[in-house]
């Protein structure tokens, strides 16, 4: 198509230089035809320079199109709440997670004469939190925090070197895991509640150093392990004073003592 304006444009050229002769000679209707051709061909020819040399040229919806697409590849909504991964081993995430409870017993550890005690029902938000964590610039380096808006209280932030499978570090506030009930989550109870007998014999929550990991997995002796030394000063105290009250917190029992504590879990050959 180029080859062809290009002969075009060059025969109109030839013809007005052909007409000039002639319009000397009176022959003014070729003169008028090699105009013609010309305007023609220049018509036709000029697309050929902008398909010879093309710019590229960025609009603005094309940018706002790009930087949506990024967006939406590093941000999106999973399982645990809002997650933000983009390439790399950075993933991180923030939910929230909302309990209301309606009941008509007198708090949540009652005693046989409580029981018996006539009172009102009550609707109210038991639990509201707010958590977030992931791995934060190495696939080892696992980062977690929660804070529960009713008791106006930041239960846990911590942070855990996975070095390997059989071995990892975590520093900070947690959980303890020194009993299974109580560690689980209170969004996978199956019950309304936890037992009653959990308020007294739970470590719950201290700041600490611990050790941890699993050995022989899918094997036979396929296990977990947990070595801590925790505060002694319950959810929220520090490492500067000695009497606390130790491993029990709900014990309200001071005491000069830390809180170590050990746990193993055998899985008898069977892969979790």
């Amino acid at each position: 198509m180029s080859y062809t304006r290009t002969v075009l444009f060059y025969f109109a050229a030839l013809e007005y230089q052909t007409s000039r002769t002639d319009s000397l000679r009176g022959s003014g209707s070729r003169a008028v035809l090699s105009v013609g051709l010309i305007v023609l061909g220049a018509l036709f020819a000029g697309p050929v320079s902008a398909d010879a040399s093309p710019t590229a040229t960025v609009s603005a919806d094309s940018e706002s199109r790009a930087s949506n697409a990024s967006w939406s590849r590093n941000w999106h909504y999973g399982k645990k709440g809002l997650t933000f991964d983009p390439e790399g081993p950075t993933a991180l995430w923030i939910g929230i997670r909302l309990q209301t409870r309606f009941d008509d017993y007198p708090g949540q550890n009652p005693s046989a004469d409580d029981l018996r005690l006539d009172r009102e029902s009550e609707l109210d938000l038991n639990r509201s939190r707010l958590k977030g964590g992931g791995t934060l610039a190495a696939d080892w380096f696992d980062v977690y925090f929660e804070y529960d808006q009713p008791r106006n209280a930041l239960l846990d932030f911590r942070t855990t070197f996975k070095l390997n499978d059989a071995l990892s570090l975590r520093i900070g506030q947690w959980k303890s895991d020194y009993n299974r009930e109580r560690v689980d989550s209170s969004g996978k109870q199956q019950l309304v509640e936890r037992s009653i007998s959990n308020y007294w014999f739970t470590v719950d929550r201290q700041p600490g150093v611990a050790l941890s990991g699993r050995l022989g997995r899918s094997t036979r002796l396929d296990s977990n392990w947990w070595l801590e030394y925790l505060s002694g000063q319950g959810r929220g105290g520090g490492w500067g004073r000695t009497a606390g009250y130790g491993c029990f917190a709900t014990s309200g029992i001071l005491k000069e003592s830390r809180c170590p504590s050990a746990r193993v879990i055998w899985f008898a050959g069977r892969d979790r």
